[in-house]
């Protein structure tokens, strides 16, 4: 399997409290209402088509516009996970709005654990090498089980 990485894009989002006690509206999204992607359906639920089909946020929940100006909603824990605050604000094309070292920043103080050498090391079982001229072939046994093979 292939894994794959976010890339950095700049969104609008607010977080949709439900009520009267809402702050401005963004532009965005009452223009959504007025043209009917938006509907406010059961109290205290609000239906969006989006690009997948009809999804429903829950006050509490993130209303974003996405890159291309699609509107999906998120739950706080995904959107506190995935965003931070930018330095500037979202343009039309998506581009990041943090600047290499903010992002940087960003990644030094995330609690998701890192993977270090040390922590790879402690899990060898065995390495052997044979060698036959110019080749060298070694084969890494993990604890697990699991073998690599490289050669130079």
């Amino acid at each position: 399997m292939t894994a794959f990485t976010k890339k950095p894009v700049t969104i609008e989002a607010f977080r949709w409290t439900g009520g009267p006690d809402q702050e401005e509206d963004p532009v965005w999204i009452c223009d959504a209402i007025r043209g009917g992607i938006v509907q406010f359906v059961e109290a205290g639920f609000m239906s969006i088509h989006t690009t997948e089909g009809v999804m429903n946020a829950s006050p509490g929940d993130w209303i974003i516009r996405g890159v291309e100006g699609e509107l999906y909603p998120c739950k706080d824990s995904v959107f506190q996970a995935t965003y931070t605050v930018a330095s500037r604000p979202a343009d039309s094309t998506g581009t990041p709005a943090l600047t290499r070292n903010e992002a940087d920043a960003l990644v030094e103080k995330s609690t998701a654990p890192r993977v270090t050498a040390a922590a790879i090391t402690a899990k060898v079982g065995e390495v052997e090498y044979f060698r036959s001229g110019v080749l060298t072939i070694c084969i890494i046994t993990m604890q697990s089980g699991f073998t690599f093979v490289g050669k130079s």
